[in-house]
């Protein structure tokens, strides 16, 4: 099968050419390595500004993914291309869960602080005060 394989549907997955992966490379060094060093910098230098008392697994395995990243990018930059992924996967769908639900939180809260109240369909109706 010229190095093929079978996923668990039975789909015959063809790996990346050295062309593909060369692509990737660039990509990756260029693009997206930047972008999530620059999520990893925010969770590092606005810490102080989390809910939580300690760092949130969301924040931890993204921070993990991008170190894992930096050291597949410095092994590229040493001509070795054994490996393209970072060792860690990227959080995505608990960073998002997480990011959304302390927005909701946050929102909340100021909406509270700031004498507005939610309705149902979340529009905001201003309480007087006095």
């Amino acid at each position: 099968m010229n190095g093929a394989v079978q996923d668990g549907s039975n789909a015959v997955i063809t790996p990346p050419t050295e062309q593909e992966l060369a692509e990737w490379r660039t990509w990756a060094t260029t693009v997206f390595i930047p972008n999530i060093r620059t999520m990893r910098d925010v969770v590092v230098t606005k810490a102080d500004l989390l809910i939580e008392e300690e760092m949130p697994p969301a924040l931890l395995q993204l921070c993990a993914h991008v170190s894992g990243y930096e050291i597949t990018a410095a092994r590229w930059a040493q001509g070795n291309y054994e490996e393209h992924l970072s060792l860690i996967s990227f959080p995505g769908r608990e960073l998002r869960e997480y990011i959304r639900d302390r927005f909701t939180q946050l929102k909340s809260e100021q909406a509270r602080l700031l004498g507005h109240s939610r309705t149902a369909r979340g529009t905001r109706r201003t309480s007087l005060v006095g």
